[in-house]
């Protein structure tokens, strides 16, 4: 944008100059009859071209207000669609979360469950990147923003975790693997709440 508006400011100068020496040549040359009519063409023809020169020169100087907004619109957008993000993967985790702990390793919908999940680690996983690459944009966030979109994460790898010991032993599986299963689904919920903000509340932009 800026490369566009520099060119055009140099290819306008250009024009002015001829136009301003071929102005010269004419009031300094005898004018008759029709000549002033070629004239006055010759004026306006100047003083269009110092219009746009005018334009131009507003153009650049207002390009970088102009980048700053685009800038602030697009990291916005960014934002608004990471949240989104983020809220699917809760609702998706309250109904995971049932079916892990209660589902058998005969049930016909085990591995397909067991598939879901892989799947959800990998895009909670992106989703966290995609958190962090904000900074691209200027756009900061408080640190524990990053612990609560790791905790999507590891409350799936925990319960990918769950089935595969149900599926080597039985379906039976330690105590403490859903002791740490419910206090992440506990503290993912509470996360929820507190990211439910207004998102310029909750994110830092490029002022």
């Amino acid at each position: 944008m800026k490369k566009l508006i520099n060119i055009l400011i140099l290819i306008t100068i250009l024009l002015v100059i001829v136009e301003v020496v071929l102005l010269i040549k004419i009031l300094l040359s005898d004018i008759k009859g029709f000549e002033w009519i070629s004239t006055f063409a010759a004026i306006g023809g100047t003083t269009a071209s110092f219009g746009t020169l005018y334009i131009a020169w507003l153009a650049y100087r207002n390009a970088p207000k102009w980048f700053h907004t685009k800038q602030n619109e697009e990291g916005f957008n960014l934002v608004t669609d990471i949240m989104g993000e983020y809220d699917l993967q809760v609702l998706n985790i309250q109904r995971i979360y049932f079916d892990v702990i209660s589902i058998n390793t005969t049930d016909p919908k085990f591995d397909i469950l067991t598939n879901k999940i892989i799947t959800h680690i990998y895009e909670t996983f992106q989703l966290s990147s995609k958190l962090t690459s904000l900074g691209r944009w200027k756009i900061s966030y408080p640190p524990s923003m990053k612990d609560s979109f790791d905790r999507l994460s590891g409350f799936y790898n925990q319960a990918f975790g769950i089935l595969m010991f149900k599926k080597t032993t039985g379906n039976t599986y330690p105590d403490e693997m859903i002791t740490i299963i419910d206090d992440l689904k506990k503290r993912i919920l509470s996360d929820s709440t507190e990211l439910k903000g207004n998102i310029e509340s909750l994110f830092a932009f490029n002022k």
